[in-house]
């Protein structure tokens, strides 16, 4: 093999080394930008994530800061005025957690993928923490004031329900008193029959240890248009009764003062004839 052939097949095989080294080498850059930009993309989806929970967590903190505010509200109630005490004392051991300050971990940039996701794991807990206490405030608020609707609409249901007696009594008094054909009597037989409807409607509502403001309202309204029903029937027959009674006192009067003249006078004529005797 002569000298050229020989240098030209060493050429030849340093130019496919440094080939092979320059692949070699493209592939190795092109794993570490790939690598570097997955990271990068990790770091910024975890930012990304991390901002998210800060968010979800600033709309918890607002909402259990407003449902303290109605917590507050119904924790003034004394538990004189409620069915179940025990609601006031759940309701102020929740109020004692809400928190004072918005203060929670940051997402600074400048933290590392995993210090990014710890973060967000635990913002996220924070906020289903104050997530839950919300909804506790709210539902031993809300239990608070419907069990004051419930103490409340049962003293009504009971004057309401002493009322509808009174009428029965005046009804029964005054069927003694007048004329069983008494108009009045008959309007107040029907105004007592509908007000112990309600009556009935009353005592399946007094079983439940909460009511809500609308079924109060509801039944509130009902019993002062029944009261109101009920007064008005009753006023004639009450003025037909008095007005009997009065007469029957007046008869009464009538009657002693006459008996008691008869006596006067059968005394007075008793004692003249025993004067005349003795004249005699």
């Amino acid at each position: 093999m002569s000298a050229r052939k020989k240098g030209s097949k060493t050429l030849n095989k340093r130019q496919k080394m440094l080939r092979n080294i320059i692949v070699a080498a493209l592939v190795v850059v092109a794993l570490i930008a790939v690598w570097v930009g997955f990271s990068l993309w990790q770091h910024n989806s975890a930012l990304q994530k991390c901002k998210a929970a800060v968010k979800a967590y600033n709309q918890q903190y607002s909402a259990v800061q407003e449902a303290a505010k109605t917590g507050q509200a119904a924790a003034k109630v004394k538990a004189s005025e409620i069915s179940e005490v025990t609601l006031i004392s759940d309701l102020n051991r929740d109020l004692e957690q809400v928190p004072t300050s918005k203060d929670i971990e940051s997402c600074a940039s400048s933290l590392s993928t995993k210090g990014l996701i710890r973060a967000t794991h635990y913002i996220t807990s924070q906020g289903d923490t104050l997530g839950k206490l919300s909804e506790s405030i709210n539902e031993n608020a809300t239990g608070v004031l419907q069990s004051r609707n419930a103490k409340q609409l049962g003293a009504t249901r009971a004057t309401f329900e002493t009322l509808v007696g009174d009428a029965e009594m005046l009804a029964k008094n005054a069927q003694l008193m007048l004329s069983t054909a008494n108009q009045d009597i008959t309007k107040l037989h029907g105004a007592i029959d509908t007000a112990k409807e309600l009556v009935d409607d009353l005592a399946d509502e007094n079983t439940a240890k909460r009511v809500s403001d609308k079924d109060k309202k509801d039944f509130e309204t009902r019993i002062t248009q029944q009261t109101k029903a009920l007064n008005t029937a009753m006023q004639p027959v009450k003025d037909a009764v008095a007005a009997e009674q009065a007469r029957q006192a007046a008869a009464a009067q009538k009657a002693a003062a006459e008996a008691a003249k008869k006596k006067a006078d059968a005394e007075k004529k008793k004692a003249d004839a025993d004067q005349t005797k003795k004249t005699d």
